[in-house]
């Protein structure tokens, strides 16, 4: 793939992007409480999606492109819920305007049921009353892969209390620096107490890493084509060409930088 043409992608924005409509506000899950206020919303495809409008500038964060295009890779290999791009109207936000943030064209990351965030999992089961869930091993070595392939800053992940799997969550801090071409630096997101070693057994990082190394250049391209424009997405074609060629750099490094994580 040829980085420096943006031929390829142009032509790929030229057939627009996919929009999912949003319905109303879902009544039944809480709000969240980080910075960018997500809000879960029922769209017309009949999904729940958790909904990220605005960027607060007084955050390092790299716009509503970074979440979208980590949550299209992350859907790729399995690594994380899906995200979308929403169109929220007056007529979809609630009378108390607590969501008109919301307003306009928004992306929309897919609702995973039955999960924590890592950084409340304590405190969840606490409340909930129940043991803490065994952590997967083979999920967790294909996050830590996966986010280190995109160098996910401020790394969070989601872990299902039903059977331990763990996902990659939050990426819109991701691609902040596009132009350093060195190996990827390892991420490693805690989740528990005594799990730091959990998926670093070398048949779990082999595997993972044999994921990231099968998403082809067309599909990164795919990944960041077909985007909305505006402030909010930080959308130009040329920053979307070299957070793709990026990608396909750190791709063919990772093998290297993982092995040194795992342990036999």
């Amino acid at each position: 793939m040829d980085w420096e043409d943006p031929s390829a992608l142009n032509a790929l924005d030229r057939e627009g992007y996919r929009v999912v409509e949003a319905l109303a506000r879902d009544p039944s899950r809480g709000e969240s409480g980080t910075f960018s206020r997500p809000s879960p919303f029922v769209c017309i495809d009949g999904s729940i999606y958790w909904l990220k409008g605005n960027v607060d500038p007084g955050r390092v964060q790299q716009g509503l492109v970074a979440e979208l295009i980590g949550g299209r890779l992350a859907a790729i290999v399995g690594a994380g819920p899906a995200a979308v791009v929403v169109r929220v109207t007056p007529e979809s936000l609630p009378s108390d305007g607590t969501a008109t943030h919301l307003l306009g064209v928004v992306v929309g990351i897919l609702d995973e049921p039955q999960v924590a965030n890592a950084r409340d999992l304590q405190a969840t089961i606490a409340n909930l009353g129940v043991p803490a869930p065994s952590i997967d091993g083979r999920s967790r070595a294909l996050v830590v892969a996966f986010q280190t392939w995109i160098g996910a800053s401020d790394s969070q992940v989601l872990v299902r209390l039903t059977d331990g799997r763990v996902m990659s969550i939050d990426h819109g801090d991701c691609f902040a620096n596009v132009t350093s071409v060195g190996p990827p630096s390892m991420v490693v997101t805690p989740i528990l107490p005594g799990t730091e070693d959990v998926g670093r057994g070398a048949p779990e990082v082999q595997a993972a890493v044999a994921k990231i190394e099968a998403v082809t250049d067309q599909q990164i391209l795919r990944a960041v084509a077909q985007v909305p424009a505006g402030e909010a997405w930080q959308s130009p074609v040329d920053r979307r060409l070299a957070i793709a060629r990026w990608l396909s750099h750190r791709r063919d490094s990772l093998r290297a930088v993982m092995d040194g994580w795992s342990t036999p």
